[in-house]
C-alpha cells in the first residue's frame, strides 16, 4: 500500500506529462500553421532572403526559378500583371546593363508566367507593377536581388523582394561584358535614381542628338547611334517616356548630353532640363575606348555640313593635269570622305562649305641604284571663310618606270595605307 505523499507525487508526474505533451503538441500546430501562411505584403520585405544552407544554383534557369519561388510566397503571383524588362536589370555596383540583364531578365518573365502573372513588356493600369533586379560578384558566385515594385502617381512601393546566388562559372563569359549599345541603359538609370527622390511619376522628354562637350573637337558618329539607344532605354523607363506619347504627364523636359573624349575614356554627362532651364536630374558616367566600336569614334557629318573637292595643279609638278593618276586622287578623296559621312558636292553648288583642295608633286629618283617615282600629296582644307583649317602630306615610291603609272599607284597606295578620309573628316568637323 502507497503513502499518501507517494499518491501525491504520482498524481502530480501524471499532470506534469499531460500539460507539457499539450505544449508540445500546440507549438507544431503553430509552427505548421506559420510555415505555410503567406506573409502580407506591409511585411514582405522583412520576410525575405535566400533559404538557410542552400547551395549556389547552377544554372540561369533554376535561379530564376528559386527566386519566382520567393517572391511567390510574398505576393501572390497569380493573376498579377508585371513589367519585365531587362532595361530594369543592372549589376548594383555600377548601374552597369551587362548582357546578363537580358539572360536575367528572360529567364525570370518565363518563371513569374508559370506562376500565374502576366508579363507585360509595357507598365499596365493605375498603379503598374514591374520587376527590378540588381547583381553583383563574390568572388565566384554572383549574387542577385529581385523586386517586385507596385507604382503610383507620386511615389512607389516594394512589395517583394528575393535574393540568390548562381555560380559563376556556370554562366556565359560574354555576359558580363560591357557592351556600348548598353551605355544609354545605364545614364537612364542613374537619372531615374537622382529623380526618384523628387516624388514625380512620369516625364517627357524630347531627345535631341549627344554634342562635344569640348570646343574644337569633331563630331563622331556615336552621336546617333547614343541617341537610337537613349530612346530605346527612355521607352522601358518607369520614370521617363518620349515627348509625344499619349497619357498622362506631369513635367515636359528635353535630355541634354554632350561627351569628351578624356585620354582612353570617353565621358557622357547627361541633365534633364525642363521647359524653364530648370536641371531635374544629371548623370555622368565614364565608358572606355575599347567598349566604342571604332567605326563609331570616326568623326560624322551633320546636315549643316558640306565639302567639295579640288584638285589644283602646279607648274612644275612633273606630271599632266589631264593623268589618270589625278582624275584618281580626286575619286579617291571623295570616296574617302563619303565613308566619314561626308559626301561632297560640286565646287561651284558648295556655298558655305568646307574645300579640300589638292595637289600632287611627282619626281624621280635613285632608290638603290635604281631610277624610282616618288609622289606627294598635299591635302589641304579651307573653312567656310576661306581659311586654312588643317593641311598635311602623304608620299610613296615605286618602281615602275611609266611615270604616270608610277603616279597613281602611289596615290592608291597612298588612300590603302593611310586614313585620308578620317585625318580630313577632324578637320573639316572639328572647325565650326
Amino acid at each position: 500500500m502507497r503513502s499518501h505523499t507517494q499518491a501525491h507525487y504520482e498524481k502530480w508526474k501524471f499532470w506534469f506529462v499531460l500539460m507539457l505533451s499539450a505544449a508540445l503538441c500546440f507549438g507544431c500546430v503553430t509552427a505548421s500553421t506559420t510555415g505555410s501562411s503567406r506573409p502580407s505584403a506591409s511585411n514582405a520585405l522583412a520576410a525575405t532572403g535566400t533559404a538557410t544552407g542552400a547551395a549556389p544554383a547552377t544554372s540561369i534557369d533554376a535561379l530564376a526559378q528559386r527566386l519566382a519561388d520567393q517572391l511567390d510566397m510574398l505576393v501572390a503571383l497569380g493573376g498579377k500583371k508585371i513589367q519585365v524588362s531587362d532595361n530594369n536589370f543592372w549589376q548594383g555596383a555600377t548601374k552597369l546593363n551587362l548582357p546578363f540583364s537580358t539572360a536575367l531578365a528572360d529567364a525570370m518573365g518565363v518563371a513569374l508566367s508559370q506562376r500565374g502573372a502576366t508579363v507585360t513588356v509595357q507598365e499596365v493600369g493605375d498603379e503598374p507593377m514591374i520587376l527590378l533586379g540588381s547583381y553583383d560578384f563574390d568572388n565566384a558566385l554572383v549574387a542577385t536581388t529581385v523586386k517586385v515594385r507596385k507604382m503610383g502617381e507620386t511615389h512607389s512601393q516594394d512589395v517583394a523582394m528575393a535574393r540568390g546566388e548562381i555560380l559563376k562559372s556556370r554562366l556565359d563569359a560574354n555576359w558580363f561584358a560591357p557592351e556600348f549599345p548598353r551605355v544609354a541603359r545605364t545614364i537612364v538609370r542613374l537619372l531615374e535614381d537622382n529623380f526618384m527622390s523628387r516624388g514625380f511619376y512620369q516625364i517627357d522628354v524630347e531627345i535631341p542628338d549627344l554634342k562635344p562637350g569640348m570646343y574644337g573637337q569633331p563630331n563622331l558618329c556615336l552621336e546617333k547611334e547614343f541617341s537610337r539607344s537613349l530612346e530605346s532605354a527612355v521607352s522601358k523607363s518607369s520614370v521617363f517616356r518620349a515627348s509625344g506619347v499619349t497619357g498622362k504627364s506631369i513635367v515636359k523636359a528635353r535630355i541634354d548630353g554632350k561627351y569628351v573624349k578624356l585620354g582612353d575614356k570617353f565621358r557622357f554627362h547627361v541633365n534633364v532640363i525642363d521647359n524653364l532651364g530648370k536641371t531635374l536630374s544629371s548623370a555622368v558616367f565614364d565608358v572606355d575606348t575599347a567598349s566604342v566600336p571604332e567605326a563609331l569614334q570616326r568623326p560624322c557629318a551633320t546636315s549643316e555640313q558640306s565639302v567639295c573637292v579640288d584638285y589644283r595643279h602646279q607648274k612644275g609638278a612633273g606630271i599632266s593635269a589631264s593623268s589618270n593618276a589625278v582624275s584618281t586622287l580626286v575619286n579617291n578623296t571623295s570616296e574617302a570622305l563619303a565613308e566619314s559621312g561626308l559626301t561632297p558636292q560640286p565646287c561651284s553648288k558648295n556655298r558655305g562649305g568646307a574645300k579640300v583642295v589638292l595637289t600632287m608633286d611627282v619626281r624621280t629618283q635613285m632608290e638603290f641604284g635604281k631610277k624610282a617615282t616618288k609622289a606627294t600629296v598635299n591635302f589641304k582644307v579651307l573653312d567656310s571663310k576661306g581659311k586654312v583649317a588643317g593641311s598635311f602630306s602623304e608620299s610613296g615610291v615605286t618602281f615602275r618606270p611609266q611615270i604616270d603609272d608610277a603616279a597613281e599607284m602611289v596615290v592608291n597606295q597612298i588612300f590603302e595605307d593611310e586614313n585620308i578620309g578620317e585625318k580630313l573628316a577632324t578637320i573639316i568637323l572639328g572647325r565650326k
